[in-house]
């Protein structure tokens, strides 16, 4: 019987177990496919940013509370549709809104490239 495997004990692909390493592949990229589907969906990747989202969901987007929201929208600071009593938003713009009122550290405006 001929040992398929090298010096160090790794098995040498060769013509005769080319089938069963191929499979091997396979079957860990669909494993791997499987988790990071997993990952997207906890993590919310690949969410529709342009998808209207309710006040409750902006809030969590803001990490702020319902009435921070309305108070933000109303006094024009973020904007905001209404369709009958119901306001809506899009995550898109709320995240626009959070990165223009980034505050620069000491560092970047002391130390000008």
């Amino acid at each position: 019987m001929i040992d398929d495997r090298d010096q160090s004990g790794r098995e040498v692909l060769d013509e005769s177990n080319m089938p069963r390493a191929l499979n091997y592949l396979i079957n860990e990229v669909a494993e791997l496919r499987s988790m990071l589907e997993d990952m997207r969906q906890e993590l919310k990747l690949g969410y529709d940013r342009r998808r209207p989202i309710t006040i409750e969901k902006a809030a969590e987007v803001l990490s702020v509370n319902e009435r921070a929201v309305r108070k933000l929208a109303k006094g024009g600071c973020i904007p905001y549709y209404e369709i009958g009593n119901v306001t809506y938003f899009f995550e898109e713009e709320l995240i626009e809104y959070v990165k223009k009122t980034r505050v620069k550290p000491y560092w970047e405006s002391r130390y000008k490239s």
